[in-house]
């Protein structure tokens, strides 16, 4: 069989936001690249000029995964006071970090012994293309884009309406050395450097989602973690998590790395629907997006099969999955979207076709493991967990799932699920083991009872 590999780019995301770019940090409106939330390409392209040329790439890396740095130099270049500018003379670091918004941070510095005086135009464009169409690579404007810039306030505002759908994204510049530039769909500083000196920029992307603005709370050059309410929930989680260690140091740093890496996928705009019936937060229960760029949404199958395979990493993690399908569980008839009643959601989307109705995945339930999968899960969690304070994050959906017969439409539900939730576990509750051996208190563990 053949293996196909895709070309290199580079990806970071947080929460639903996504970039993907390549790795010079330009973005193409005719690849599968953007900057995506909520279903929606906000910025379809992005293009870096210095001195009206392209700049030289060094190197572009993922940090982390909500951060990026791409470093760059210039190839020879004439200045805009007239004067030659020698390749490698200047030297321009790019920091993009996602959640919310994107920020930008740009920094150039003059590594000659001479004064510079150069351009830098940024260029960013939105189609706000709906996911699904982005990955059928088809170019559809269903809807009016307007552009407004309010100089004043160094900001542009591109919005975009169809009916009922509007999406807008905001560029505002801030912390900026010299004044921008506004002009032919681009950002422009026109920048003078003393030898050894430095410039510096933010460009903020703020999508505006639902009339809310999402507005950047990072500060400059934020690329390891943070202290913000997300970023410490998802490092106490990992915190809680089961160590493992084994005699190979390759597989104990690989199954240290996975559960890092399934921390950054957690989808905090679902944190409400996951957190206790009861109203207090369960931090150690959130749901998790099914894959990064194309698949940052809830997903029935995904959260469950996760949520079932990570019971021994963290018992009470799959709560959040389960509590948040419960939510969305069927009660009705919806022939387009394969809902019956008690089926547990395949698919949710929140793009352009979603609003609209074009497609049905508003939510979609057209998988028929999902319902089964669900009763599965809540038994397994409960075996693991054993709290009896958290009977409603399953409990109550697998009860709904074994109803039988036809309903009073005379119609019958599409899938009839029977499982026996006891409530005879332990008192105290399993969060995590501390190590493969050992819990956090010291003792042994036991394994559920079968």
């Amino acid at each position: 069989m053949e293996v196909s590999v895709g070309l290199p780019v580079v990806s970071t995301h947080f929460d639903d936001e996504v970039v993907v770019s390549e790795p010079s940090a330009e973005i193409s409106s005719t690849k599968e690249q953007g900057y995506f939330a909520a279903d929606t390409r906000f910025v379809s392209g992005y293009r870096l000029k210095l001195g009206g040329i392209r700049p030289i790439l060094l190197n572009g890396v993922a940090t982390r995964p909500h951060s990026a740095r791409f470093e760059f130099t210039n190839p020879t270049l004439v200045g805009t006071d007239g004067n030659d500018v020698p390749e490698h003379s200047l030297h321009l670091r790019l920091d993009r970090t996602v959640g919310p918004g994107v920020h930008e941070d740009y920094d150039l510095t003059n590594q000659s012994r001479q004064t510079v005086a150069v351009d830098l135009e940024v260029s960013v464009e939105s189609d706000f293309a709906d996911l699904f169409d982005v990955k059928a690579h088809r170019r559809i404007r269903r809807g009016s884009a307007h552009t407004l810039c309010d100089e004043r306030r160094n900001r542009i505002t591109t919005r975009y309406a169809n009916g009922g759908f509007e999406r807008s994204l905001v560029l505002e510049v801030s912390k900026n050395d010299s004044p921008p530039e506004f002009a032919n769909g681009g950002i422009l500083f026109r920048i003078e450097l003393a030898p050894a000196s430095s410039w510096h920029c933010c460009l903020w992307w703020m999508p505006v989602i639902d009339r809310k603005e999402r507005r950047i709370t990072r500060p400059c050059h934020q690329l390891l973690e943070a202290d913000s309410q997300h970023e410490v929930a998802r490092l106490r989680w990992v915190e809680q998590a089961t160590i493992f260690e084994t005699s190979n140091p390759g597989v104990t740093v690989a199954l240290r790395q996975a559960v890092d890496d399934l921390a950054g996928l957690r989808l905090h705009h679902h944190d409400d629907l996951a957190g206790s019936d009861s109203g207090t937060n369960d931090l150690d229960a959130w749901v998790p997006a099914a894959g990064i760029p194309w698949f940052v949404s809830l997903f029935g199958r995904d959260a469950l099969t996760v949520s079932l395979q990570t019971l021994a990493v963290s018992p009470r993690f799959a709560l959040g999955s389960l509590r948040a399908l419960a939510a969305l569980q069927a009660d009705a008839y919806d022939d387009h979207r394969d809902m019956q009643p008690g089926k547990i959601e395949h698919e949710v989307r929140h793009g352009e076709l979603a609003a609209l109705h074009l497609i049905p995945h508003t939510p979609y339930y057209g998988a028929h493991e999902a319902t089964t999968l669900y009763v599965l899960v809540a038994a397994q969690a409960w075996r693991w967990h054993g709290d009896r304070s958290a009977p409603g994050a399953g409990t109550g959906t697998a009860a709904r799932l074994t109803r039988s017969g036809p309903t009073s439409s005379g119609r019958s539900p599409g899938l009839t699920a029977t499982a026996t939730l006891t409530a005879t576990g332990s008192k105290s509750t399993r969060r995590g083991l501390r190590t493969a051996t050992t819990t956090r208190a010291g003792r042994t563990p036991e394994m559920p009872s079968s």
